[in-house]
């Protein structure tokens, strides 16, 4: 009576059992073959990351390794030997507070839009201070119609961009983090750069922009951004240049939400000490790969400690992996592991390390714990489809939620096998030509290692010395 369904045929019950078993077996099999396939997928993406990273972090490694060269040589030259030395030195920016005074004095009188006239014939917006929201959507709608806006009215911005970070930033109640590297990211920086100042002149609560790698002179001379000025506002492109290069020194190097949040560029160290960055004078890092007083033998020398702490936040990434050790894939900053963030966080009574720096392939990534976010904006980052863009939002219970986003509207229902398929070929393109840059060199090294030229390399040998 319990029973709902008899069988009185053995056969057909043997049959029954032998199709549900194959069916499994089929199942297990997809299954596998699915896993396979999504595991060489992610290899491929993983490997074509790997080349776009190698290629963008070599030109920052050159960078920090030039800097690396002037410091060393300035510390092993005497005193009174060689006047380079002291030309050098007096190129760095100064902690003083004279030298700071003067150069202030000549930047205003260089970069005064007062004695610039704007031509009958300019047809874009005309901008006063201080700025209405009417003026800033029709800045946006110039920009949007790839027309320049004139450049008495970018100094004009900037100036006032420059006063206002001078004076510091008041407490807000809802606002939005810019987390650095706000230019050599395309062609349009200049615009970007001047929309985030507008907002930031107009709501001066509301908006907040900490300083990235890339907010360095030295960094806009190799990435385009010195280009870009140059190309944009020609003759008057060295006003331009000083007063973006003295802003960005004023830029803050950290925010700090509802004193549960750290939200920085690149990321912490061992060292990290938020009391002691409360207290830098910031504005004398004009260039971090520059510090003022090079040489440890002057009295206004470079205080290394200090320095580490500007350069580990601009320049570190996150690692699985415990500990603190100097990154070297960048050149510069550390690689911090989970117990790192622990200890920082903890110091200061934190909860959460929100940082960017580094492109990834959804716009964001948790790391050590759900402890570190980091958040990348920019959408087609390496090439259209690479990447999505993102953003965070913070509620009022302090809890993250995400904004994705893909700028190029053609790849957005691409699948991911053609995306990083698309991505591939370029990655393998990019990788082609810096092999053919560097053609000479690598076949002399070759060369000297195939000693019986047989035109192969050993495959165990891993680096030429």
């Amino acid at each position: 009576m319990g029973c709902g369904v008899s069988v009185e045929n053995g056969d057909d019950l043997s049959v029954a059992l032998g199709k549900s078993e194959k069916a499994i077996r089929s199942a297990i099999l997809i299954q596998k073959w699915f896993r396979r396939y999504q595991a060489r997928i992610e290899a491929r993406r993983r490997c074509t990351w790997k080349i776009f990273q190698s290629v963008e972090y070599a030109g920052e490694q050159d960078q920090l390794k030039l800097f690396n060269f002037f410091y060393d040589m300035l510390n092993h030259v005497a005193d009174g030997e060689n006047n380079a030395v002291d030309i050098l030195r007096k190129g760095s920016a100064s902690s003083s507070t004279s030298i700071a005074s003067k150069t202030s004095e000549k930047l205003e009188m260089l970069t005064d839009p007062s004695k610039i006239t704007v031509d009958e014939t300019y047809r874009g917006p005309h901008v006063a201070l201080p700025l209405t929201l009417l003026t800033v959507h029709k800045i946006i709608e110039h920009f949007k119609s790839r027309k320049l806006l004139h450049v008495k009215y970018v100094l004009l911005i900037l100036r006032e961009t420059r006063e206002k970070l001078k004076n510091g930033l008041p407490s807000a109640e809802n606002p939005y983090i810019f987390n650095g590297d706000l230019v050599d990211r395309g062609p349009y920086s200049i615009e970007i750069a001047i929309i985030l100042f507008s907002f930031f002149l107009l709501y001066p609560t509301g908006v907040y922009i900490n300083r990235g790698n890339h907010e360095d002179h030295i960094m806009n001379l190799r990435y385009g951004f010195v280009k870009e000025v140059m190309d944009k506002y020609k003759e008057h492109s060295s006003k331009v240049m000083r007063l973006f290069g003295d802003i960005f020194g004023w830029l803050p190097l950290a925010t700090v939400v509802n004193n549960k949040i750290l939200v920085t560029h690149g990321g912490i160290s061992n060292i990290t000490d938020l009391s002691r960055i409360d207290k830098i004078d910031r504005h004398k890092y004009v260039s971090i790969l520059k510090p003022p007083g090079m040489d440890k033998t002057q009295p206004d020398t470079v205080d290394l400690m200090e320095w580490r702490q500007v350069l580990d936040l601009l320049w570190s990434d996150p690692k699985p992996l415990p500990g603190c050790k100097p990154n070297t894939f960048r050149g510069g900053g550390c690689y911090f592991g989970p117990d790192i963030t622990d200890r920082i966080l903890k110091k200061h009574d934190l909860e959460l390390l929100v940082r960017s720096h580094e492109c990834k392939f959804e716009g964001y990534e948790y790391m050590h714990g759900g402890k570190v976010i980091t958040i990348f904006s920019a959408s087609d980052y390496y090439e259209q489809g690479s990447n999505r863009g993102a953003y965070m939002k913070i509620g009022p219970d302090m809890k993250p939620y995400f904004v994705q986003y893909q700028a190029s509207k053609a790849k957005k229902h691409l699948t991911l096998k053609q995306r990083i398929g698309i991505v591939e070929e370029s990655a393998i393109r990019e990788l082609k030509e810096r092999l053919y840059a560097n053609k000479i060199a690598l076949m002399a090294a070759f060369e000297e290692t195939d000693k019986e030229k047989t035109g192969k390399l050993k495959t165990e040998i891993r680096e030429h010395e």
